[in-house]
């Protein structure tokens, strides 16, 4: 039998090609899964895991916030303008008075003896004047007897208008409509010049003071909206506006006072109560958001990790405002972009990384 070398090398290569496929067969069927898996494992040792995100796309608030003391829209205390007993009062305490309401009376028999005094000398002298006239037009008077009985004239006139006005002291009326408060008196008490007898209140509207540091000063206009919160009255919220801003910047603290009006239809709010305040500066449309978290800050900047070709690249960014666990990046990002929101204190610019799970947003 002849040795064919040709028929050696075919049986060769057949044999090759039925060992490599066998051995694949059983890479894939028959090795435990643990065995088939170890590339695998091994190429994911090589990655840093993280979580990441895409910016959210949405409208920012850029607002500010103070501490502020709610007071009423207007505001009075009722004294007496003379001295005298009180003999009268026409209000139930706590309650609704109108403008031109009488509140308290005084003792007035005195002074409206005097105006009968001054009215009556007041008649004398209008006809001591008629006199002296009369005889002037006929040379029969002198120009110096009229002349005095026209100052005379004049004198008592005046005093008669002093006496009325002193008259209507005696009776104090409400100022604009209000609530009344307590009161500081007792029917028959002797009340002297300015003593504090009951004050008014008018609190629908009601204004709220309060300031901000001078940093805001070139952002505030008359105008701008505010929120209102009173640890009083929890889960209420009160709308306003901005209505006036003093120009004048407080020396200690460089602080900026500002004053809003609100309605108060069910009178919630009271004149002295301590509320929180936010002022609306404006809104910033279509600001690139995303979480806090994300931050790495230094002493000169402020970074954030993004990936690129599945490896994780830092790019210092330029942050706007900051609101509740999230800010606004002004510059350094684009709304494509994935941002590492966890797993970035274990990298180094250029690792390799792979996303285990999205954190907030779709990636």
């Amino acid at each position: 039998m002849k040795f064919n070398i040709k028929n050696l090398k075919y049986s060769i290569v057949s044999g090759g090609i039925l060992f490599i496929i066998i051995s694949a067969l059983l890479y894939k069927f028959a090795l435990p899964p643990s065995l088939s898996k170890s590339g695998q494992a091994h190429s994911s040792m090589l990655t840093t895991p993280v979580t990441a995100q895409k910016p959210t796309i949405q409208d920012v608030v850029d607002s500010a916030e103070a501490v502020g003391t709610m007071r009423a829209d207007e505001s009075v205390i009722i004294r007496p303008e003379i001295a005298g007993k009180l003999v009268s009062f026409n209000f139930q305490e706590g309650k609704l008075v109108k403008a031109g309401d009488l509140l308290i009376t005084l003792d007035s028999e005195m002074y409206k003896a005097q105006l009968a005094q001054a009215e009556a000398n007041f008649s004398l002298s209008k006809l001591k004047m008629w006199r002296a006239e009369t005889l002037l037009k006929k040379n029969f008077g002198k120009k110096g007897e009229r002349d005095e009985a026209a100052t005379n004239l004049k004198v008592n006139e005046a005093q008669v208008i002093f006496e009325k006005a002193r008259l209507e002291k005696t009776t104090l009326i409400a100022p604009f409509d209000g609530i009344i408060g307590l009161r500081k008196f007792s029917l028959g008490d002797y009340v002297q010049v300015g003593q504090d007898l009951v004050n008014i209140e008018k609190i629908n509207p009601i204004k709220v003071d309060f300031t901000l540091p001078e940093i805001y000063a070139p952002h505030l206009k008359t105008g701008q909206e505010i929120e209102l919160e009173a640890p009083a009255l929890p889960n209420q919220k009160f709308k306003g506006r901005v209505y006036a801003i003093d120009p004048h910047i407080e020396e200690n603290g460089r602080n900026l006072s500002i004053r809003a009006q609100l309605e108060n239809l069910d009178l919630a709010l009271k004149p002295g109560m301590f509320v929180k305040v936010k002022i609306i500066l404006g809104t910033r449309k279509n600001s690139l958001i995303i979480p806090e978290e994300a931050l790495i800050p230094s002493h000169d900047n402020v970074s954030i990790f993004k990936i690129v070709d599945q490896k994780a690249q830092l790019i210092k960014i330029k942050v706007g405002l900051r609101q509740k666990g999230t800010l606004q990046v002004l510059d350094g990002i684009k709304a494509d972009d994935l941002i590492i929101t966890a797993g970035h204190n274990k990298l180094i610019s250029g690792m390799s990384v792979r996303v285990t799970k999205p954190s907030g947003a779709s990636l």
